[in-house]
């Protein structure tokens, strides 16, 4: 989805996965590790795409949904975001709040929610993961 959304088209699900595991040093038990989806979006990324992606461990909740609201408004790509517990990885399409960042921490402006697959509510996304403007 993210690497469509950058011009690298549809790939392959078994290819995607098989790399993922296959450049991946994080502890056993995932099914996707962190490590290695990180790999592969900057092995899979267009030359187009001039960014590279990179993993975030951030202090709290409200640091998190921040460099969300953050990658979508700056950078314009979906981030990816790890949730409920390290059990499911998301990829956050936009966000709901009451004016666009101005850097990644930026605490100016109030988050309401976050659009993905499923729209999922600002305290929801940010507790999963460890006049409104829509962006």
């Amino acid at each position: 989805m993210v690497l469509d959304e950058i011009g690298a088209g549809l790939l392959p699900q078994d290819d995607l996965y098989n790399e993922n595991h296959s450049h991946s040093t994080t502890e056993a038990g995932w099914a996707t590790g962190p490590d290695g989806l990180q790999y592969t979006m900057n092995d899979r990324r267009p030359a187009s795409f001039n960014n590279w992606f990179a993993l975030f461990t951030l202090a709290n909740e409200d640091s998190i949904s921040r460099k969300i609201c953050w990658t979508i408004h700056h950078y314009k790509v979906a981030p990816i975001a790890l949730l409920y517990g390290s059990q499911h990885w998301i990829v956050a399409r936009g966000y709901d709040a009451s004016a666009a960042p101005a850097s990644s921490a930026d605490n100016s402006y109030t988050i309401t929610g976050f659009r993905g697959e499923q729209s999922v509510a600002a305290d929801s996304l940010a507790r999963a993961a460890s006049a409104p403007q829509r962006r």
